[in-house]
């Protein structure tokens, strides 16, 4: 709990190898921003079936193993571990279980615009949070609660989540943990409320805790912050935010930020460097079947003077990139 995730690591590799143990090591690599190194360890345990004895710690395996296959973009297999923690929590009648892994599986439906499966899933961690006395269940809804209004475009919804953070209680205990993205979230709806101050504000503290995967979403953010407070140098700060990607096993933050790349050149008449990067977000975002995303990526294309076509299909040409292309 004192955010000395190295230290942990060790004192875990230390003790006698048990499936618990190596569980516990996968969440406290992801607590520490390396989903890459979380997914490898937790997978591991699925994959040579020796997952922990107690029902309460498999389902917290299997959801944060969703939690980390979410945020590097492998997200069928997020779903299906997230599936499975939420019916073995259900099944086996595990209170915290099934509020954490309705919250973590919650995540790719929502992103996919599933809302069908998104809001359910949402509702039940809230509940929850309700019943239990623990300050990590409000917070674990309270992210569910922010990346489903993400998904849905609605900042304040976002904001009002994300109040759950300001409890001293709650946030003493994210703060030794080192938890950084809903840091993120925060910034991503106060900038969505033109709340800039304090969204800088906000961002400059994520910053100073050198985020790892969460840098490439802190990168777009700042470029945001960058566009409206000194546009001259907005274009630097995208290509320094690019090149911090590279690298970065972050699908979904990786197309976003080419997204608003696109756009911001797109704004300044550079059509042919915004097309290259939309096109590639929008092969991401298609890829991962993260429809909300998707669907504000085409009506840049479309802005541009593309017509992406049904999924599965090449994006289209106009007339004169046609022409050009038979030459």
């Amino acid at each position: 709990g004192g955010g000395r995730h190295a230290e942990a690591g060790a004192v875990l590799a230390a003790e006698p190898a048990d499936a618990e143990a190596e569980a516990l090591a996968g969440l406290v690599t992801l607590w520490a921003d390396d989903p890459a190194g979380a997914a490898a360890i937790l997978s591991g345990l699925v994959r040579d079936g020796t997952s922990p004895t107690s029902v309460r710690a498999r389902v917290l395996l299997l959801a944060h193993l969703a939690e980390a296959q979410y945020r590097l973009g492998d997200w069928d297999a997020a779903a299906s571990n997230g599936t499975l923690a939420v019916s073995l929590a259900r099944d086996a009648g595990v209170l915290l279980g099934a509020g954490v892994a309705n919250a973590l599986a919650s995540y790719v439906a929502s992103s996919r615009g599933e809302w069908e499966t998104a809001t359910p899933r949402v509702a039940a961690a809230t509940a929850a949070a309700t019943a239990l006395p623990w300050w990590g269940a409000r917070l674990y809804a309270a992210s569910a609660q922010a990346v489903l209004a993400q998904a849905r475009g609605d900042h304040a919804a976002m904001e009002k989540a994300l109040r759950a953070y300001t409890d001293p209680a709650a946030r003493g205990g994210v703060d030794r943990i080192g938890l950084l993205p809903w840091r993120t979230l925060h910034v991503e709806a106060l900038l969505g409320l033109h709340r800039v101050a304090e969204a800088d504000a906000a961002l400059v503290a994520l910053e100073e805790r050198s985020p790892v995967w969460s840098a490439v979403d802190a990168a777009r953010l700042r470029c945001a912050i960058t566009e409206i407070r000194a546009p001259e140098r907005a274009r630097a700060a995208y290509g320094d935010a690019m090149a911090r990607a590279e690298g970065v096993p972050a699908a979904l933050a990786r197309a976003r930020l080419e997204t608003a790349y696109g756009r911001h050149l797109l704004d300044a008449g550079h059509r042919r460097g915004a097309i290259d990067l939309l096109r590639t977000a929008y092969e991401r975002f298609e890829h991962l079947r993260a429809a909300p995303f998707l669907a504000r990526c085409a009506e840049l294309l479309h802005a541009a003077g593309l017509h992406p076509p049904a999924a599965g299909g090449a994006l289209a040409l106009t007339a004169q990139e046609q022409a050009v292309a038979r030459l």
